[in-house]
C-alpha cells in the first residue's frame, strides 16, 4: 500500500505518460527520412528563385455593352517570371506589338460580353482566356509562354 501513498512516485507516475506525449509529438513534427528517401546533395539543382515582374498595358480596353448604353474599360498587367534579357525582349514585343495585342484582347473582350455582361462571372473568366491570346501574339520560338498570369488591374463602367 505504501506505493500509492509515496509523493515521488505519484509524481513519477504522473510525469512519465507526459514525457512520453512530449517525445512522441516532436517525433510525428519532425519525422526522420531515411538514407534512401533523400536524394545526394550534389544531385539536387536549385534554380534561382525569379520573383514576378509585372509590366501593365497603357491603354485599357473598351467595350460597348447594352447597345452602347454602357461603356466598359479594363485595364491589364502581364506578370512573367522571366530572367533580364527575356523580361527586357518581351516588354520590348509588347510595345512594337501593342496595336495587335490590344486587338486581339479586344476581340475575346467582345466575344466574352457578347455572352455574358455578368461583371464578377468576366473578372474570373477573362484572365485565362486573356493569357491565352497574350501568350499566341507574344510567343517566340525561345519562349513559347513569356506571360504567366493575366492580371485585371480595374475594371469601370461608365454611361454611354
Amino acid at each position: 500500500m505504501q506505493l500509492l501513498t509515496n509523493p515521488r512516485l505519484m509524481m513519477l507516475s504522473a510525469a512519465l505518460p507526459i514525457a512520453a506525449f512530449g517525445v512522441a509529438m516532436g517525433q510525428a513534427l519532425n519525422p526522420s527520412l531515411p538514407d534512401w528517401a533523400s536524394p545526394p546533395a550534389e544531385s539536387v539543382k536549385t534554380a534561382p528563385i525569379i520573383p514576378p515582374f509585372y509590366l501593365e498595358l497603357d491603354t485599357p480596353l473598351r467595350v460597348g455593352l447594352k447597345g452602347g448604353r454602357l461603356q466598359l474599360a479594363v485595364n491589364l498587367a502581364f506578370s512573367a517570371r522571366l530572367g533580364t534579357m527575356d523580361l527586357l525582349d518581351l516588354s520590348t514585343r509588347v510595345k512594337t506589338l501593342e496595336n495587335s495585342v490590344l486587338a486581339a484582347l479586344s476581340e475575346d473582350l467582345l466575344a466574352a460580353t457578347q455572352k455574358d455582361q455578368d461583371l464578377q462571372r468576366l473578372r474570373q473568366e477573362l484572365p485565362a482566356i486573356f493569357r491565352e491570346t497574350v501568350n499566341r501574339v507574344l510567343a517566340i520560338e525561345s519562349l513559347p509562354s513569356p506571360v504567366e498570369e493575366v492580371l485585371i488591374m480595374s475594371v469601370s463602367e461608365t454611361a454611354g
